[in-house]
């Protein structure tokens, strides 16, 4: 089950800030032991949050909002969603301390990821990187990064997550803080990793997280080390550790993470024939199944509930538990379209925030090299009270020098220094220019994006300097596939692409392919000289012919399909499918 306990980590960082359960007015250290207490006792900490809301409110303002934070981060844990979300959005509008609006900012992605509405969740959370990516470390900034990490691991896109929780394991982060980031770390490798874990890093993740301060975390590790043992085929072993937890996810009272406990449960008890305690299982998700917005539990339930009808050869029972199976895979596949929505919307709006950054750092290259110019200016115009045979030969050498700069400054932002392909700005510019003029000849062109498969790896495992020298082989195998007209780009990072002149679908796939064949057979060196390196890439290729002529809409298309070639398995190349007006799927 890849995608399971996204829930339960969604709502893990609701309550990163709360504090007390005394009926007079609270203190900040009150206020300090609840948010302690948010994660070692859901259920105590709800009691004395109640018991704190009934009596007399905070005179002092800051510690009125902190109070109001810990009650919309109740309602959230309640799964009363949208009253969470109306108070979080207050808060983060009318709080007295930029600390706690972002907080509230947070826990408002937060109630939208765990109520399932990423594309809201996202853009909100796209606006709350961009205020603190300027922000030094600090705990606002590290609890911000958590939610990122949270959120794009239920995106599935683990190596967004394990960004933003490196850096908090970076900075100087607490004990609650590093077991929650470590969790996101261990989820990320699941998912995009699993078969380089080991039971050493299970046990280690739950040293770490042992302790009553972090209880739920700890118990969010032995479900995710079940789905790990039932992906290895050792149903078994998560039959038995579930058993011995099962009690203590009872304890919590924490819903969403015991109905993924239940799920993941009556798959192993499935795996190993043991057919009625596995129906027994999936009768306690169901139970829950009505306050869990995540359709992949109730998914997982119903399946294995159909599986053992079949294995009983109960065919009655079997027809009826087939209806609830394909329901629930509607629900789901609404879900993951939400998700790639979401995702999508995120991405886009992800380059636009790189491509500003990229203008701003480009019109400050340009207002140095204009400084330099008029000093320049400025030692001409002394030299020409010298005698004019000095002067010519002054005003020589400064045209010169000058030219020299404005190249140097051209190629900079022109040309990619360590793959000599061009810059993401000046490939969109050309690209552009070269589109417009296609279409007014009628003149087909295909575009190529292409991804590099598990670059990170590269850079974790060998360092960012061999990365580098990667990056570098592979912008000279694609030096040799250039002919006039093409339009090579490094979009950013491990992301490319080819604009091919005269080309429909079927041109740019074949050249595609001739793209991948080659990036599969470059090598480069290791910076420490112990290893070659080598890469593959893939590919989703799209041609006007279908997408237009706008360069946004060919990179979007392309991008659906480089996103389905991954999914197929890396290392492969998938055309797009472009809807047309009439509704039908067509081959771009």
């Amino acid at each position: 089950m890849i995608a399971t306990c996204r829930r339960a980590a969604a709502l893990m960082l609701i309550g990163l800030g709360i504090g007390t359960a005394l009926a007079a007015a609270p203190t900040p250290a009150q206020l300090q032991a609840l948010q302690a207490l948010r994660l070692s006792d859901p259920n105590t900490f709800l009691a004395q949050l109640r018991a704190v809301e009934a009596g007399p409110p905070p005179t002092d303002l800051l510690l009125r909002d902190q109070l109001a934070l810990l009650s919309a981060q109740a309602l959230a844990l309640e799964s009363r969603f949208p009253e969470a979300l109306q108070r979080a959005d207050r808060l983060a509008r009318e709080a007295a301390d930029e600390g706690t609006r972002l907080r509230a900012a947070a826990l408002a992605v937060n109630v939208q990821a765990a109520s399932r509405e990423f594309l809201d969740g996202q853009k909100r959370l796209e606006a709350l990187l961009a205020k603190v990516e300027p922000l030094p470390d600090s705990a606002v900034r590290r609890h911000i990064d958590l939610v990122a990490a949270v959120f794009y691991n239920q995106l599935s896109q683990s190596e967004i997550a394990l960004r933003h929780a490196d850096r908090v394991l970076a900075g100087n982060a607490a004990p609650v803080e590093r077991c929650t980031a470590t969790v996101q770390v261990l989820e990320a490798r699941l998912t995009r990793a699993a078969h380089q874990l080991d039971d050493g890093e299970f046990d280690a993740v739950s040293a770490l997280c042992a302790g009553g301060s972090t209880v739920v975390s700890a118990r969010y590790v032995d479900v995710l080390r079940a789905r790990w043992w039932i992906a290895r085929g050792e149903a078994g072993r998560a039959v038995a550790h579930l058993q011995a937890q099962m009690a203590a996810l009872q304890a919590i009272g924490y819903e969403p993470l015991l109905a993924e406990a239940h799920a993941e449960f009556a798959e192993a008890l499935k795996a190993t024939g043991r057919l009625d305690e596995a129906q027994a299982q999936t009768d306690a998700l169901l139970a829950l199944s009505a306050g869990l917005p995540s359709g992949l539990p109730l998914l997982s339930a119903r399946r294995t509930r159909y599986e053992i009808a079949l294995a009983r050869g109960d065919d009655r029972v079997a027809l009826g538990e087939l209806q609830a199976v394909l329901t629930a895979e509607r629900a789901y596949e609404d879900e993951v379209r939400h998700l790639l929505a979401a995702y999508e919307a995120g991405r886009q709006e992800s380059l636009a925030r790189q491509q500003a950054l990229a203008l701003v750092e480009q019109r400050n290259a340009q207002l140095v090299l204009d400084a330099r110019h008029s000093e320049r200016t400025t030692t001409f115009f002394t030299l020409l009270a010298a005698p004019l045979g000095l002067a010519f030969i002054a005003l020589l050498a400064w045209t010169w020098h000058s030219r020299r700069l404005r190249r140097r400054h051209r190629e900079r932002l022109e040309v990619d220094p360590l793959t000599a392909l061009w810059t993401r700005q000046h490939f969109s510019q050309q690209a552009a220019a070269a589109l417009a003029a296609a279409e007014r000849r009628a003149q087909p062109m295909a575009l190529v994006l292409f991804d590099l498969d598990h670059f990170s790896q590269v850079n974790s495992q060998h360092g960012h300097l061999s990365g580098d020298a990667l990056l570098a082989a592979v912008g000279a195998a694609l030096a040799r596939l250039q002919e006039p007209g093409r339009h090579f780009g490094r979009l950013g990072g491990e992301e490319f692409a080819v604009l091919l002149p005269g080309a429909g679908l079927d041109e740019g796939l074949a050249f595609a392919e001739r793209c991948r064949s080659a990036i599969a057979a470059a090598r480069a060196t290791a910076y420490d000289g112990r290893a070659a390196l080598a890469i593959t890439a893939s590919f989703g290729v799209v041609s006007t012919t279908a997408a237009g002529y706008r360069l946004r809409d060919l990179l979007a298309n392309a991008d659906q399909a480089l996103y389905r070639a991954k999914g197929a398995g890396r290392n492969r190349v998938a055309a797009a499918v472009v809807v047309p007006v009439d509704g039908s799927e067509a081959p771009a």
